[in-house]
């Protein structure tokens, strides 16, 4: 860490993440909300002077990660070797996959897409996931699958406190984000990079790949992702094309159904929509988001609660790894 001012490196994480926004918007418009409207492409066409100051702003946010993130990261654990140790999830890891490399739907990913499951990586499985909704505040039973999801309002259900609906897969609560997604693709050897990060960080804190579902664990996950994606991003734009096409044609059929799967920066992020007699149509629209976060980080916050006492700092140290949002959106065609 900085000798000097042990705040100097948070401070220069906020121009890092500027930087990256602004990369984000030379072609993007303004991020995230353009990225996800425009689909097939960007909102201008690429000229030089946009790909070469989009470079130099990712090189810029990729010297913050390798020379002060991960300094600081590691300076960390030394200090808080037991994180190590502390807040693991009890569940299941989940990801569905990051940056296609082709265009098919099953093209390879720089992240690998999978389920963890009784120690064992399996494909995932869309027909796999449910909605519980014991404590949401609708009327539709539990374990409805993503195409049977009703949005029926009970707004004085018994026991009910929350709006939000709780994914299932298989009728169990998953881990998902940056832990998950590293060790997933880890598991799978699909992309080299990750496995040699991966190896050479833990052999420098002396653990193993167990050790990513914990408290420290994630926090690393989330800067090895941080690297592997500036890598790829700079090998990407020495791919544009200057003046050439930056959208695909794309056609909005008058009926259909599918589902938009990804990873948000926080984790797996799942959209599923049905439409017909567009653009005069109706719609039967559904998110999945964090799958279960207030039941998900019950076993966690318990285990550090019988190893650190009921000291705030650890718990909230638990918490705050899982980095937790909740955003709730109702999608229309």
């Amino acid at each position: 860490m900085c000798g000097v001012c042990p705040y100097a490196n948070a401070i220069a994480s906020s121009y890092a993440q500027e930087k990256a926004n602004r990369a984000s918007a030379i072609f993007g418009g303004k991020f995230p909300h353009a990225t996800a409207i425009f689909p097939g492409g960007c909102t201008l066409t690429p000229n030089v002077d946009h790909i070469s100051t989009y470079r130099s702003l990712i090189l810029e946010v990729r010297d913050f990660i390798h020379k002060k993130y991960l300094a600081d990261l590691l300076a960390v654990a030394e200090s808080f070797p037991d994180y190590w140790h502390i807040g693991q999830s009890k569940g299941g890891f989940l990801s569905y996959g990051l940056l296609p490399l082709g265009p098919k739907p099953d093209s390879r990913r720089l992240f690998a897409s999978g389920v963890i499951m009784q120690n064992s990586v399996q494909p995932v499985d869309f027909e796999a996931i449910s909605e519980d909704v014991k404590y949401s505040r609708y009327s539709s039973p539990s374990g409805l699958k993503i195409r049977e999801g009703a949005l029926e309002p009970a707004p004085h259900k018994e026991s009910a406190y929350t709006w939000i609906k709780a994914p299932r897969y298989k009728g169990q609560m998953m881990e998902v984000g940056a832990a998950a997604r590293v060790t997933i693709d880890y598991l799978q050897g699909n992309n080299p990079t990750i496995k040699q990060l991966v190896d050479k960080f833990a052999a420098e804190a002396g653990i193993g790949i167990k050790n990513l579902n914990s408290v420290l664990g994630r926090h690393l996950s989330r800067a090895i992702s941080g690297v592997v994606i500036a890598d790829f991003l700079l090998a990407e734009t020495e791919k544009i094309d200057p003046g050439a096409p930056a959208i695909a044609d794309f056609h909005v059929p008058e009926s259909g159904e599918g589902f938009g799967a990804t990873e948000a920066s926080r984790g797996a992020l799942l959209h599923y929509i049905k439409i017909k007699n567009y653009p005069g149509h109706d719609s039967h629209p559904g998110l999945f988001t964090r799958p279960g976060l207030h039941r998900l980080l019950y076993l966690p916050i318990t285990g550090a609660i019988t190893k650190c006492g009921h000291h705030g700092d650890g718990i909230l140290k638990t918490g705050f790894s899982y980095r937790p949002v909740i955003s709730l959106r109702k999608a229309s065609p």
